[in-house]
């Protein structure tokens, strides 16, 4: 996934990001040590998740999006009248310095294309 870089008044990592196509595969594939929790795969397997439910949103919606990581307070500075979203594992919505915070589960079940984000 390429980096977002549009007007950026700052300098910005120009990494772009790899996620895994299916959840599935990447906890089957991602090499685990002694040592790690399986907890600790969770975030990145639900952050390919939410990804491709989101490429499907823009794909099927017609939008003419782009899905690019960076991260929310930086984003937030650089862009005040964007709307911004994190998704959580956590049991319900909140506010939190501007930033909704949605239950992934809830977004995705609402997240549908054509429409508007869940908000």
């Amino acid at each position: 996934m390429p980096v977002f870089t549009r007007k950026a008044k700052r300098r910005l990592t120009s990494h772009p990001r790899f996620l895994w196509f299916d959840a599935g595969v990447f906890r089957s594939i991602r090499p685990a040590g002694p040592l790690d929790r399986p907890q600790a795969f969770d975030g990145h397997a639900l952050e390919g998740l939410a990804a491709q439910h989101l490429r499907a949103w823009i794909d099927f919606g017609g939008f003419d999006a782009k899905l690019s990581p960076w991260q929310a307070k930086a984003f937030a500075e650089d862009y005040p009248q964007a709307e911004l979203r994190l998704l959580h594992r956590g049991p319900r919505r909140t506010k939190i310095d501007g930033v909704l915070c949605l239950p992934v589960a809830e977004f995705l079940a609402e997240l549908r294309p054509g429409s508007a984000l869940p908000s």
